[in-house]
């Protein structure tokens, strides 16, 4: 289950009582919209929301998942206690994918 704003951050206790969960994925960038910052997942009112629930769904027993936008965030994330960690955002990975080439073909053309 997703984690993405205020509404559920609030009833994070009535979400982890359900037995069948066991994942609960913390949408940073539905956040970070829902606080009217959007896209600065690393801001800190942010990341104070993603520290509570990482400790409250670890304490639940269940399994904390979140995205990681870098390396160090990556590295963060996991010594917090996140367990299920996604890397990048698909924009992010197809830019990456085409810079060297598209770099590349203006060299050529230059």
């Amino acid at each position: 289950v997703n984690v993405e704003g205020e509404e559920a951050i609030k009833n994070i206790e009535e979400i982890l009582s359900i037995q069948e969960l066991d994942i609960i994925f913390i949408g940073l960038f539905d956040i970070s919209k829902a606080l009217g910052i959007p896209g600065e997942v690393h801001h800190t009112m942010v990341q104070e929301r993603l520290i509570k629930l990482i400790k409250k769904i670890n304490d639940a027993g269940k399994f904390p998942g979140t995205i990681a936008t870098d390396l160090t965030s990556l590295a963060k994330y996991k010594e917090l206690g996140v367990k299920y960690i996604l890397y990048l955002v698909d924009c992010s990975v197809i830019k990456s994918a085409f810079e060297v080439p598209v770099k590349t073909f203006k060299e050529l053309n230059s």
